[in-house]
């Protein structure tokens, strides 16, 4: 055996692979045994048939192996032979392409080129949505290939609407009783407004209002209307029914006066008279007379300018004495005129205000009796308030 390379006997018939043991360290040795023994080098592929005693280098496999021809076949004699490995290690050798990447992001296959690496939050163009976090509550909407957009449905009642070619908006839910209408001109297409003469609706209520032995001037009702409630042709209209009570014994002129308000304005007074005189003297004891008043507020095609009118209708409890009134308009009625006295009676008042209805104001009805006694009395079964 040619060499300095002591060899076991059996290294010719070896059929596994040789033990790391069995070759010398000193590579000067092993080459002086390999050379008279026809060593080749290539491809695994390329292997030839081969003899017994060949050796073959495969240089494109594990960095390069040396192979050893037996009666069985080539074995693997050594590895990694004189081979290193170039980092960073290439996609095509089963690498990434690059030695480090950015923290907290994503890698993504990029065919035969470096790994890409894709930041947080994940951009729309890899399936993500743009953003870290979202206002909860919110509704997202498409943006093109920019971050989803957030609108904000915080507040009860607001409607998400569509725009043509644009991205869909708010509109918050308008003042009570008012209704959604179209409106080109608006972003949304859409506006709340007073409810219009295609239908009339309940805007308020209350019930059971009654007063006596007091001389102040006392809420019958009120109620705050909001900016734009009424438009420029909106109306409310307000009915009241209940009694109006006077069985004082008193020989004294007594009065109801009756203030519609809208705003800073009273609109209409009216001056009830509860006990009269027939010219000598007074008669008394007149007692409940039934009442109703219907009170209409109407914007005249602006929101500034307004009219108002009450109709007021009743009839007393009994039959009245020879020149008593129980309806009596006195000084101060918004339109006095001469005294009545039927059982059954009724009469319209009419004024006017102009008062800015964008700005929220307030719609009222008092009544003052001019004297305090228990024998004096005002009691309101309902107040029914409708807007159209």
């Amino acid at each position: 055996m040619a060499g300095n390379l002591s060899v076991p006997s059996t290294f010719a018939t070896q059929v596994g692979n040789v033990p790391a043991s069995q070759i010398d360290d000193d590579f000067a040795a092993v080459v002086n045994y390999v050379n008279p023994r026809e060593v080749g080098s290539g491809t695994f592929a390329g292997r030839p048939a081969g003899s017994t005693g060949q050796w073959y280098f495969a240089n494109d496999v594990g960095g390069g192996i040396l192979y050893f021809k037996t009666n069985g076949g080539w074995i693997q004699a050594a590895g990694s032979v004189g081979s290193s490995i170039t980092v960073p290690v290439t996609v095509s050798n089963g690498g990434t392409g690059s030695t480090t990447w950015q923290a907290a992001g994503f890698l993504m296959v990029n065919g035969a080129s470096p790994f890409l690496v894709e930041g947080t939050p994940l951009n729309i163009a890899f399936g993500g949505t743009g953003s870290a976090s979202w206002q909860a509550n919110g509704v997202l909407l498409g943006n093109g290939t920019a971050a989803l957009k957030l609108v904000s449905m915080a507040r009860s009642g607001t409607l998400l609407v569509g725009q043509l070619n644009a991205a869909p908006i708010p509109v918050a839910i308008g003042a009570d009783a008012t209704v959604l209408t179209a409106d080109s001109t608006q972003p949304a297409g859409l506006k709340w407004s007073a409810a219009g003469a295609s239908g009339i609706s309940v805007f308020d209520r209350a019930f059971s209002i009654s007063f006596n032995t007091s001389s102040a001037e006392n809420t019958i009702y009120t109620k705050s209307v909001s900016g734009n409630t009424l438009g420029a042709t909106g109306k409310f209209r307000v009915t009241l029914s209940g009694t109006v009570t006077d069985t004082n014994a008193a020989l004294t002129a007594r009065t109801v006066t009756w203030r519609f308000k809208f705003g800073a304005t009273t609109l209409i007074t009216i001056v009830q008279q509860t006990a009269g005189s027939d010219g000598a003297t007074f008669v008394t004891n007149l007692g409940a007379t039934n009442l109703k008043m219907v009170f209409e507020l109407q914007n005249l095609n602006a929101t500034n300018s307004q009219a108002g009118t009450v109709l007021s209708t009743g009839q007393t409890a009994q039959a009245p004495a020879t020149g008593e009134a129980t309806f009596v308009l006195s000084a101060g009625s918004t339109n006095a005129g001469a005294a009545t006295n039927p059982t059954f009676w009724h009469r319209v008042d009419r004024g006017t205000s102009a008062i800015d209805s964008t700005a929220a104001q307030t719609l009222a009805i008092t009544a003052q009796m001019n004297t305090s006694n228990a024998a004096n009395a005002l009691s309101i079964d309902a107040v029914i308030v409708e807007q159209m």
